[in-house]
Parts: C-alpha cells; sequence; structure tokens
C-alpha cells in the first residue's frame, strides 16, 4: 500500500524498495521471515513511534536484565478484565494540529512466554470482584471474608466516662495481628484504634460521629482491612450508650457493620486464555477492541528460535478515529514467571505516519520481518535498501526506526551499524544521539540493544528506564556534509551483529527527505454565457460549461514527458480545447474518443482530453503558473442517457497528469486539484468536481419510447400478433452511435458475455424483457435499461352475420370490448383464409362471404371472430304501369307487369292516407283483383276513385318496387245501359 497527499501510486519518491536480509556467514540461516516492505508513503510529514512494556522484573532494577529472574504483569488501566496492559502517549508535533492527518498507524507486538515447548495460548486467571454490602458481626463472630473475628469487647475508662473497646483478631498461631477500636463518648471524632502485631502499636484517630441516642459510630471513611484477595471495609459501630457500663452490657450490644470486597477467580469457561495474535488496544475514555494478527503476521516459533514471536496488525481506521492521546495495549500472551537463562519479555509499539503541512516531503517506508540473533556468538549480517532518491540539498535528513526484543540492559556487544556515503566504511550508530564512529570488530562495549525505550517525547505508563527485553527507537542520523547519505542517493546498507547477546528485530523504518517534482493542476470552473458551474450544483441538458486549469511545479526537479488527461464523463461532449499563450508551456490539444465511438464529439459523448506539454521547468519560486488550458464541454440531451442509465446523473470531472522527473527519474502521476481549503491549512482538495445533471419533468416526459422507472420501454410493432422479436433498428436508432446491447448485466463497455447481436427477441406472454445498453465511454459497471414487450390482445369483438342486396352498400357494425374502446383499439378484418384486408369486407358477387374480425393497436390484436356476408340478387320490374281511366261501373282493362322475384305483392295508398298497404281481392270486394304480376278494375266505384297502386317484388331481403298509378274513376253520361258496353260483359 501505498499513501501520500496525492493518493496515486506512482506520485511517490519510493520506487520500489527491496529490503533482502542476507547473512555475512555462510548457511547461517537466521532470517526466520525475509524482511519485506510493509507500507511505503510520500507525504509533507513524518512517522513517530510509540510504545512500552507490559512485563517487568518483581523487584525492579535498572540494570538488572531478565534472565533467571521473576517476571509479573504490568498493568495500568484500572481495568480488571485485563491481566496485563501499558500505555503511551501520542504526541503529534507542535504547529496546527487541525492540519495535521494521520495516514498509517502499525501495532507491533512482541515477546517470549515459554521455554520449551511454546503454543499459541497461555492459560491465564482472571480475577472479579464479588461486593457484600451491609453486614454485621457481634462479639464472637467472623467476618465472613478475610479471616478475621469479632474476638474481645472490654469497658475501658473510669467513673462516669467508661467506653467499650472491641477487638479484632485473625487469629494467627503464631504472631496474630489484632486491631483495638475504642469507642468513646465524644460526639466528634470518637473512634480510636490501633494495630498491634508482636508489639501494641499506638492509637490513631478515625474521623467518624457517634449519635448517643441510637449508640451508632459512623465512619467518614470505612475502615479496611484487607487480606489475600479479600477486603473487610467497616463503616458502623453500634455500642451501649451508658457512659458507666459493664463489660457484660458493653458486650451484648456490640455490632460492627461492614462491607466485604473479594477478588475470585473467573468460570474457566468464561476466561480465555491469552493468544500470542491477539492483543486488545484503545485509547483513553474508550473501551478496548480486540486487535488480531493474521497467521502470517508476523513469526510464531515452537520449541525454535529462542521462542520469541512477534505480530503485526494495522490500525490505522482505530487511530485515525481518535488521534492523538494516550493508547493502552493490554493481554499479550506473556509469562509472568522466570523465563530461565534467556528470560521472559513482552511489549507492543506503534509506527504513525501523518502529514503536517508546510513541513519538508519525506519519503518513508515500513519494513518488518523475524530476524533471531543468536547469543554467545560473532556473527553480523547485512540489510541493503535501495530504490530511494534523497534530496539534493546538504545535509539530507535521515531517520531510522527500530523495534526489537529481548536485548538486555546488562549483556553487551550488540550493535547496529550503517555503511557511509562513499562505501569506504561501516559505522557504528549511537542509538541516543545518532552519532556515528567507525565500527570496530569484537566490539563487546557496544550494546545497541538495551532495553530502552526512546522515540523522542512522547510519555508511557509506565516510564521504566529498563524495559526487561523491549528496545523502541526512533532517531535522526547525524548526516553531516552527506557522509552517511549523499546528494540523490538511492542505496545504502545496514549491518546488525551480536558477540554475546541474543535478540530479535521484526520492525525498521527508514526515512528520507525527498526529490522530485510536484506538479499542480489547479482545475477550476469559468463563467461562460453567463453560466458558472458550481461543485455539487445542477446543470441542464445542452447547457456548455466552460473550466480553466492552471498548471504549477511546486516541487524540487522538472517534469518531462509531461501529459495531462482529462476523461470527459459520458454525461458530457467535448466542445473545444485551447492551451493559452504567454506561458511557459503551451503544447497541443487532441480529444480521443471513446472506444467504440465516432470521430466526431458532438455525436458521441465523453473521451478524454488530452494536453501533450512535454517538460514542465523547474520553478524555484513554487508559484508561477506555467501555463494555462481553456476547454469546455456540453451536457448531453439524450433522453435515454439522462433517464435510465444505473449510475445517475451526478459525474465527477478530474484529470491525472503524468510525467518523469528529469534528474529523479521518478514517474508522477497527480490528480487534478479542485480547490484549497479556505483555513489555516490552505490544503488541496483532490476531489474531483463534481455536477449533476438536472432535466425537467417536461423534458424527462418527453422520451420516446417512453421511460418508467428508469427503463426505457420499446413496445413490438409486429406483422402479426405471433412475432417473436423487435427489429433491431428500432432500438439501436434511440442511443448513440457505438453503443452496446446485452441480455445480462454488463461489467464493461468490453464485456463479451451476453452482447446482442441481432434482433431483439420477446417474451411471448408479452411480459418485458430486460436488456443494457453501455454507450462509448461510459464507467465500468454503468449501464442503461431498457425493456423490450409486445403488446398481447386478449378481447375480441361481437359482430353478427349480415345479408345485403346486390349492389346494395355493405355496413358490418362490429362492437369493440369495453377495454378495446379504453385503449382506442382499432378494428382488423380477415378473409376466409385468415389474411388480413386492408380495408372492411365488401363483396360483389351474390352468395355466401366467411370473413373475420379482431380488434388491438399497431399489428398486434386479438383472437378472430367469425362472422358471415350474404349477397342476395335483387328483383327486377321490367314495366311501367300506365295510369287507369275507368268509367263508373265499368271495368278497366287487364294490365299485366313484367316481374322476375320471389314474392309479389300489390300495395296501395288512399288519397287521405299516404301510408302504403297490401292490397288483395278482398280489400275492395271484388272490384279490383290482383294476381302476382296483373290487376283489374271491374264495375268501378268512386270508392277506388283517386287510390295510387304499384307492384313490389321482392327476394329475401331485397325488393323492388313499380312506378305509382293513380286510379280515376269517371262519371260517363250517355250511357244509360252500363252493362250494355261494358267490355267485361260478354
Amino acid at each position: 500500500m501505498r499513501n501520500s497527499l496525492y493518493s496515486k501510486k506512482q506520485l511517490f519518491i519510493w520506487l520500489a524498495f527491496v529490503w533482502v536480509m542476507s547473512s555475512a556467514l555462510s548457511g547461517f540461516a537466521q532470517v526466520k521471515k525475509p524482511f519485506a516492505k510493509r507500507m511505503e508513503f510520500n507525504v509533507q510529514g513524518d512517522f513517530t513511534m510509540i510504545g512500552n512494556t507490559n512485563l517487568t522484573l518483581s523487584s525492579y532494577s535498572e540494570s538488572t536484565g531478565n534472565g533467571n529472574e521473576k517476571m509479573k504483569y504490568v498493568d495500568v488501566d484500572d481495568d480488571l478484565n485485563t491481566v496485563n496492559s501499558s500505555s503511551a502517549t501520542l504526541v503529534l508535533p507542535n504547529g496546527n494540529l487541525a492540519c495535521q492527518k494521520i495516514v498509517y498507524a502499525g501495532l507491533y507486538w512482541s515477546g517470549r512466554a515459554h521455554q520449551n515447548e511454546s503454543p499459541m495460548t497461555i492459560p491465564i486467571k482472571r480475577m472479579e470482584e464479588v461486593k457484600q454490602y451491609g453486614k454485621t458481626i457481634q462479639k464472637g463472630g467472623s467476618f465472613s471474608t478475610g479471616g478475621y473475628r469479632f474476638t474481645g469487647v472490654s469497658s475501658e475508662g473510669t467513673g462516669q466516662n467508661k467506653y467499650p473497646r472491641y477487638t479484632l483478631s485473625n487469629g494467627a498461631l503464631l504472631f496474630p495481628t489484632t486491631y483495638d477500636f475504642t469507642l468513646t463518648n465524644s460526639a466528634i471524632n470518637p473512634v480510636q484504634y490501633r494495630k498491634n502485631f508482636i508489639f501494641d502499636g499506638g492509637y490513631e484517630t478515625l474521623p467518624s460521629t457517634y449519635d448517643s441516642t441510637t449508640g451508632i459510630i459512623t465512619l467518614a471513611t470505612p475502615f479496611e482491612l484487607k487480606v489475600g484477595e479479600s477486603t473487610i471495609y467497616i463503616t458502623k459501630f453500634k455500642r451501649d450508650t451508658n457512659t458507666n457500663g459493664s463489660t457484660a452490657g458493653y458486650s451484648n450490644a456490640a455490632v460492627i457493620y461492614f462491607d466485604t470486597s473479594t477478588m475470585t477467580e473467573v468460570d474457566p469457561s468464561l476466561n480465555p486464555p491469552l493468544h500470542k495474535r491477539k492483543v486488545k488496544l484503545k485509547q483513553t475514555g474508550d473501551t478496548y477492541q480486540e486487535i488480531e494478527a493474521a497467521a502470517s503476521d508476523i513469526y510464531y516459533p515452537n520449541n525454535q528460535d529462542g521462542n520469541m514471536y512477534s505480530a503485526y496488525a494495522d490500525v490505522t481506521a482505530y487511530v485515525q478515529s481518535k488521534g492523538a492521546g494516550e493508547y493502552f495495549v493490554a493481554d499479550m500472551a506473556l509469562n509472568a514467571d522466570n523465563g530461565g537463562s534467556t528470560g521472559f519479555y513482552g511489549g507492543w509499539g506503534m509506527i504513525v505516519v501523518y502529514e503536517a503541512p508546510g513541513t519538508t516531503r519525506r519519503s518513508i517506508s515500513v519494513f518488518d520481518g523475524h530476524a533471531y540473533v543468536a547469543g554467545s556468538t560473532t556473527v553480523n549480517y547485512e540489510l541493503p535498501i535501495s530504490g530511494f532518491r534523497a534530496a539534493q540539498t546538504a545535509n539530507a535528513r535521515v531517520t531510522l526506526g527500530l523495534m526489537a526484543g529481548e536485548g538486555d540492559v546488562d549483556i553487551k556487544g550488540d550493535y547496529f551499524d550503517i555503511r557511509n556515503a562513499s562505501n569506504t566504511e561501516w559505522r557504528r550508530i549511537n542509538r541516543t544521539n545518532g552519532s556515528t564512529t567507525v565500527a570496530q570488530n569484537d566490539d563487546r562495549n557496544a550494546n545497541f540493544f538495551n532495553s530502552t525505550i526512546n522515540t523522542g517525547g512522547n510519555p508511557r505508563n509506565p516510564e521504566l528506564t529498563n524495559n526487561t527485553g523491549m528496545d523502541l527507537a526512533r532517531f535522526d542520523l547525524v548526516n553531516s556534509n552527506n557522509s552517511l547519505i549523499g546528494k540523490e542517493q538511492t542505496s545504502t546498507r545496514f549491518r546488525y551483529g551480536t558477540s554475546q547477546d541474543t535478540y530479535i528485530i521484526y520492525n525498521m523504518v527508514f526515512a528520507v527527505d525527498a526529490y522530485e517534482p510536484e506538479v499542480i493542476g489547479h482545475n477550476r470552473p469559468v463563467n461562460y454565457n453567463g453560466v458558472l458551474p458550481t461543485h455539487n450544483g445542477p446543470i441542464q441538458p445542452g447547457q456548455e460549461l466552460a473550466f480553466q486549469l492552471d498548471l504549477y511545479n511546486k516541487g524540487s526537479d522538472a517534469l518531462t514527458g509531461t501529459k495531462i488527461e482529462i476523461p470527459v464523463p459520458f454525461h458530457l461532449h467535448y466542445v473545444a480545447a485551447e492551451p493559452q499563450t504567454g506561458y511557459d508551456v503551451r503544447g497541443t490539444v487532441t480529444w480521443v474518443p471513446p472506444q467504440g465511438g465516432s470521430n466526431d464529439p458532438s455525436v458521441t459523448a465523453g473521451g478524454t482530453i488530452v494536453w501533450t506539454v512535454g517538460e514542465l521547468p523547474l520553478d524555484s519560486t513554487q508559484s508561477r503558473l506555467l501555463g494555462q488550458l481553456n476547454y469546455r464541454l456540453k451536457a448531453s440531451e439524450n433522453c435515454m442517457l439522462l433517464a435510465t442509465n444505473s449510475c445517475g446523473l451526478q459525474m465527477e470531472l478530474n484529470g491525472n497528469i503524468s510525467g518523469k522527473g528529469k534528474a529523479s527519474k521518478v514517474d508522477i502521476n497527480a490528480p487534478f486539484v479542485r480547490e484549497y481549503s479556505t483555513d489555516l491549512c490552505a490544503q488541496p482538495n483532490l476531489e474531483g468536481f463534481k455536477m449533476i445533471l438536472n432535466p425537467s419533468s417536461s423534458f424527462l416526459a418527453s422520451c420516446s419510447p417512453p421511460v418508467e422507472q428508469g427503463v426505457l420501454h420499446f413496445k413490438e410493432v409486429c406483422s402479426a400478433s405471433s412475432s417473436t422479436s423487435l427489429d433491431r433498428a428500432e432500438v439501436v436508432q434511440a442511443y448513440p452511435v457505438g453503443t452496446k446491447f446485452f441480455n445480462v448485466e454488463p461489467e464493461s463497455y468490453t464485456s463479451t458475455t451476453g452482447v446482442v447481436t441481432g434482433n431483439f427477441s420477446l417474451h411471448q406472454d408479452g411480459s418485458p424483457k430486460l436488456y443494457y445498453a453501455v454507450v462509448p465511454g461510459m464507467e465500468a459497471g454503468c449501464y442503461a435499461q431498457l425493456a423490450i414487450s409486445k403488446e398481447v390482445i386478449t378481447t375480441v369483438p361481437t359482430v353478427s352475420d349480415v345479408s345485403f342486396c346486390l349492389n346494395e352498400p355493405i355496413t358490418i357494425n362490429p362492437i369493440r370490448s369495453s377495454t378495446g374502446v379504453a385503449n382506442n383499439f382499432s378494428l382488423f378484418y380477415f378473409d376466409a383464409q385468415g389474411q388480413l384486408l386492408t380495408a372492411a369486407p365488401n363483396p360483389t358477387t351474390v352468395g355466401t362471404h366467411h370473413y373475420y374480425v379482431a380488434e388491438g393497436k399497431g399489428g398486434c390484436y386479438g383472437a378472430k371472430v367469425p362472422f358471415v356476408v350474404t349477397l342476395v340478387d335483387s328483383p327486377t320490374i321490367s314495366t311501367t304501369i300506365s295510369p287507369i281511366s275507368v268509367c263508373e261501373n265499368f271495368d278497366s282493362p287487364l294490365i299485366s307487369m313484367v316481374a322476375n322475384g320471389s314474392n309479389y305483392t300489390w300495395e296501395y295508398a288512399t288519397p287521405t292516407d299516404p301510408t302504403w298497404r297490401a292490397l288483395t281481392n278482398t280489400t275492395f270486394n271484388q272490384v279490383i283483383t290482383v294476381t302476382n304480376v296483373t290487376i283489374k278494375i271491374e264495375h268501378a266505384t268512386q270508392a277506388i276513385h283517386g287510390l295510387k297502386v304499384r307492384l313490389k317484388v321482392s327476394r329475401g331481403n331485397c325488393e323492388s318496387v313499380s312506378n305509382t298509378s293513380t286510379i280515376q274513376v269517371n262519371t260517363c253520361p250517355g250511357i244509360s245501359n252500363p252493362m250494355l258496353f261494358n267490355p267485361a260483359i260478354p
């Protein structure tokens, strides 16, 4: 892991630290776990260390080692639930504390808990306090705990000033301990007590009050009798109030009131053993957090390598949340006993890396492993370190941090050396002041690992000089004239060894002042056509946005191959970009479309703006503006993209500046600075510029196809209800060029699983089928949802068979269902073979014609309902009826019609009633006689004068009607005998 102000892997000075530990003695494999770089940082800041011991001598001495000595737990947290604990206070340097930031905290702990077999756990007894309140005892009785008895009461004093004396005894056969309490008659401080052991002690006054009415004496502070794990707290005495009482009287009234506290062992089932990979951590005022090291962090030997173990866990999150203050580490797996000639030890250390604005930039690497150095042998080992580049300044500051175990205060011969910058000699390090001297072989006076903790002004509890096997050290090396680490030096070597002492090294921190470019790209919005975007503010579809990128170099090296890349969010279109003139650098700008997109930024959103700068010069003032780029973007107006993409409408605009240090050869990758804080820290904010596309409800309502709950819905426009897919073109036209479609959630634009290359299949039950669209430039994990469905019609119209005469207009009146009416369904007609007709049926030939009708919309329809259209041949009348004129009482000629039909009906209407009625032979009493096609008047009377007659011929529902003829009955004078000339009379 790398961590820095810029949070980019290649921003740091460290290239790839390689820490290889190798033995100078062939075949002696003392590195039990190879040292490796745990963390590296490049920060304006530094590191510090805190830690302490959790085990100490039973009889503490500053000059005595732990070999063959009885040890005891250090336990300072006043917590009965822990068996060992110590604390150290994290103190950050003076300055603006509000601007300091903890970026890393690593907790190490180490110890030795066994002489032979060394399992991972150590069983221990945990005690809990059991309290009892409000208990009483009378003469001759025993306290419920502690072993003391109320053994005696006597009368003391003389005359009218007598008072009782109570005696308690532990009953020991040899040199018993007794306590005498005299309860005088004084109202204030009546109680005097003494302790008797071999000889009687002198009396002392106990603050108390006496109520002479009740005989109760109350102690201001309970009197404590501590015996082993038990404590008796005497709170009150009761006595006979008689001031001239006898021993018997005082004995009968004597009562002692007390509470007890007893430490008892917790139920073993609730009392887990200590574990080498587990400790507890807290800051003052907080509750303990269990911290557990991974099995591979770091080394846990069993019956080998001195049984000295070391462990590690990252506690950054906890320390970041708590900040500076006192930290406790408890319940390490340690043994409070005699550890033989090697001895038992145990303690912890914490490395904290922090940022402090305004300080020198430093490159910091944290290494760990497990090196076991056996005692009583003259050996040394080297630790080569390479890959860093020291600053160009003179006397580059170098800081070391070390953690080691089992180095003894009283055993010398151990040392830690560094190779000088000219690689001509080893220099022996003095950890007290960081100075060095020429290293001497077989130096039996050296004692680098000597059970001391010196981390530079971090208070500890307990703050012991002799930490019996725990070594923590943080110090600056004296690097006068760059004698140890030269200007721009990239590697060094350390050497450690011993001639007597046994110890382990499990942690080292190396920090050096850094040398590198520090490029700043300040990206900020500017006003364009009255629009000034704001961070986290809204923008509208189609709105143009303008930004300005200012380029600085605030580091100590020029930057070659400088390139700035600005990824354009897929919600935005690139419009234009122009490097400004009048600055040190200008360069060229291009827009690179996203994969799969077109070369037209007005068509394809997203892509990348690339500003190729070349060399960004060193600026000794660290404040001059070296280059400036103005660029514009336009918010998308694609309804699909704005309404259905899974990543929402918030976008972030940021960029990256890359290049290589001209002298340092350090690869640089830096994000843009959005703004600087307005407080005293004036720290750069590296978060991207965020905007939210905020289309209006009317804009979203205009989306076609419609959008429902973030899904674009396409309906099938089918040529038949059995359609199984939707034509691809109908979908693709709604999306940007290059859009890819999937039938499973895609991981990115380049995903190959579930790609839809043809038409979009449908669910036959009509339910929507989900698909996913990824437009060019869309971020990984983002997509737009669409659904393809088909309208399934389940309703049918009502229709009846119809019959029409040939050449008569044909009308068919199906009735749509209520659902069809509500959804404005159309009617679809089909011929007898089920082929869709373009219009309603209109047969032209006589006969029976079969058809179907269905209802639906678009090209989708429901079940077909059959119906019949019958065309009947129309009847004909080929002649007309001439006007009928006849004399009264005379007969008319027979009038005969030419007609073709199935049914013949003569009809009449009177002058006073125009309604047509059927005319039969009986209608006018045989005066008018008719057959199918003939009509005749016999003996005409005035009753039929003015009568209208006609012939109606029908076939089925078809009919034909002749012209209308009016009967004229005339009065013919001069004819005396009507029978004479009546042609009807033979």
